[in-house]
């Protein structure tokens, strides 16, 4: 037995305790918080810096809703959370930690399991909680990005790259510094242009590293790396949404709006926020890896229909409302009506559209295969030759499937 596995021998039960420890802590901190929120559902709030107690009051009574029923939403929401992320580090652990990787995987996604969720704000039940948390999470995100270095092999790919993830550490260092100081908010502004290079050094180590990779270590990538991808991208238009629009602004867009748009987007972001952990299991453990290209290929079709779809209803509202205002003086209710048949009608062939679009993009090797079946499905009605026809069958099974090695018995 060399060093290194003794070391690692030596490494797993320490890596359980600190496990351990982490899930206990997950369990105290959700307790406490539980019982802080019973005393007072009021500490709740969808936006600590844009909502009060008494808008939130408000916006419920607004849509008919118990005025605790948010504090009750919100807790539900941090529990799916800090389970999914428990349950997945534990699966890890218990059944992928015979290496240094698969230990440091565990131990991030069991970090996670402290987090309270990206889109719901809760204060925390007690001081020290508090500054644990602000320490731990200079770990968990770190750890979380630094995945774009090491997965799935646990090593940097290419090697130049392992300067800049040295970087995280350094990043690491600085933000534990800086919340020990508390100088924190005058100083990150400084590290930003580091980061934003350390980011997008580690999405192009991915890349270079899917196009070296064998077909196992590719689909692991892709499907951690487009977990990893969909958040970003949602927080990234969550942000400009809220931003720009006000949807989630109280004084902008009126109390029972916001809410609504700010629980639907909490909603959505925890969910796809949750998705990181189950793609990281799924793709260390490897179970059914290869139907998950069938998940990935439906969001990108039916986000990108829904998207569009909402952007064509709409457009058809507005100028049919305007459209109403400018004849009568007022506005309908016919316009609603109008659009959704719209919709309804522009629903299936613009399915098709996306997904044609979408397979030739990012499926192309699926949909050059569906072609070629589909033609060979359309010449056999025309075929009647068995050689032809056994010729043609060999040649599209090499085009579609590349078997090392094919034959046809005939009876």
């Amino acid at each position: 037995m060399n060093m290194n596995d003794k070391l690692l021998r030596l490494a797993r039960p320490l890596v359980f305790l600190l496990g351990a420890a982490l899930s206990l802590l997950a369990i105290y901190s959700y307790t406490a918080t539980v019982r802080m929120v019973i005393r007072d559902p009021a500490l709740v709030l969808p936006g600590d810096s844009m909502w009060t107690a008494e808008q939130l009051q408000s916006a419920l009574v607004g849509l008919g809703l118990p005025v605790n029923v948010f504090a009750i939403y919100s807790l539900g929401i941090i529990l799916v959370f800090s389970l999914t992320f428990l349950a997945c580090g534990w699966l890890i652990l218990l059944r992928g930690s015979r290496d240094w990787f698969g230990l440091y995987l565990a131990l991030v996604l069991l970090g996670w399991a402290n987090g309270v969720g990206v889109f719901v704000s809760i204060p925390q039940a007690s001081p020290w909680l508090a500054s644990l948390y602000s320490y731990l999470s200079w770990l968990t995100w770190p750890g979380l990005f630094l995945l774009l270095y090491l997965f799935p092999s646990g090593h940097v790919t290419p090697r130049w790259a392992r300067w800049f993830a040295w970087g995280w550490g350094f990043f690491v260092v600085y933000g534990l510094v800086a919340t020990f100081f508390d100088v924190l908010s005058n100083n990150f502004l400084f590290i930003f242009p580091l980061l934003f290079a350390i980011m997008l050094v580690g999405g192009y180590a991915q890349v270079y590293r899917y196009r070296h990779a064998d077909a196992l270590e590719r689909q692991q990538v892709r499907v951690v790396v487009f977990s990893l991808v969909l958040f970003v991208a949602f927080f990234i238009v969550f942000t400009l949404i809220e931003n720009l629009s006000g949807l989630g602004d109280p004084a902008r867009s009126g109390l029972t709006r916001a809410l609504f748009y700010s629980m639907i987007f909490s909603t959505a972001g925890s969910l796809i926020f949750m998705s990181i952990p189950v793609s990281i299991a799924v793709a260390v453990l490897r179970y059914r890896l290869w139907d998950v290209d069938i998940v990935i290929r439906r969001t990108l079709v039916y986000g990108a229909l829904t998207a569009t779809l909402g952007l064509v209803f709409f457009g058809v509202v507005t100028l049919m409302q305007s459209l109403f205002v400018a004849v009568s003086g007022q506005q309908s209710a016919v316009s609603v009506v109008i659009s959704t048949l719209v919709i309804a009608a522009l629903f299936n062939p613009l399915r098709r559209r996306i997904q044609n679009d979408i397979d030739r993009r990012f499926f192309r090797r699926k949909y050059d295969a569906e072609k070629v079946v589909a033609a060979f499905s359309a010449s056999l009605r025309q075929e009647l030759d068995p050689e032809q026809l056994s010729e043609r069958l060999l040649s599209v099974v090499e085009e579609t499937m590349q078997p090392e090695q094919v034959g046809l018995w005939l009876r």
